[in-house]
């Protein structure tokens, strides 16, 4: 058994090298919490990112509108943070469809941001961004506001190959006079 004193001792003559290792130590921690992303970091967000995918089809299969915002939501922030690698595209169709889900379960303040972005993201997707953004916003109450939104949607198709155009611009000409009269409009 070591006594107290001989303990005093063995640690004063030691004292450089357990300094010595714990600094390497603390070194090799630093150096290994700030490494680059190893092959297999990216490899399981791969796995994770392919997961939600499925998911997410399987949700919208299903129109699990909760677990759709979920999922998107998990791929949108995946997507920022840099742990999934996803197109200009597909985060907009992302967005859209979390947009569509937020508009089915009545959270109409929450389309317009999803639209926004997904606009921003792919001109493809101004169509139904537009229309999702417009329903969202009558529902919450705002009128005149839509006007201006209306007149995107009527620029939009005009340079659409929709076969339906026609009809579509006919009917967003329609909801701004229903405005203008205060007439309240259908969906």
């Amino acid at each position: 058994m070591i006594g107290p004193e001989e303990r005093t001792s063995w640690l004063k003559v030691h004292a450089k090298i357990i300094a010595l290792c714990l600094c390497i130590l603390a070194t090799g921690i630093l150096f290994w919490c700030l490494r680059p992303q190893s092959e297999s970091d990216s490899s399981s967000n791969k796995v994770a990112q392919r997961t939600l995918v499925t998911s997410l089809a399987t949700a919208v299969r299903k129109t699990n509108d909760q677990e759709i915002i979920n999922i998107t939501s998990q791929l949108i922030n995946g997507a920022k943070k840099g742990d999934y690698k996803v197109d200009d595209a597909t985060l907009a169709n992302y967005r859209l469809e979390r947009a569509t889900s937020y508009m089915n379960i009545k959270q109409y303040s929450k389309v317009a941001s999803d639209t926004e972005a997904a606009v921003k993201l792919s001109s493809a997707t101004q169509p139904a961004a537009y229309a999702f953004e417009f329903e969202a916003r009558y529902r919450q109450g705002e009128r005149q506001s839509l006007i201006p939104l209306l007149n995107k949607l009527i620029e939009t198709e005009k340079s659409s190959s929709n076969p339906l155009k026609g009809s579509e611009i006919a009917q967003y000409q329609q909801d701004i006079t229903d405005i203008q009269h205060h007439t309240e409009l259908s969906f």
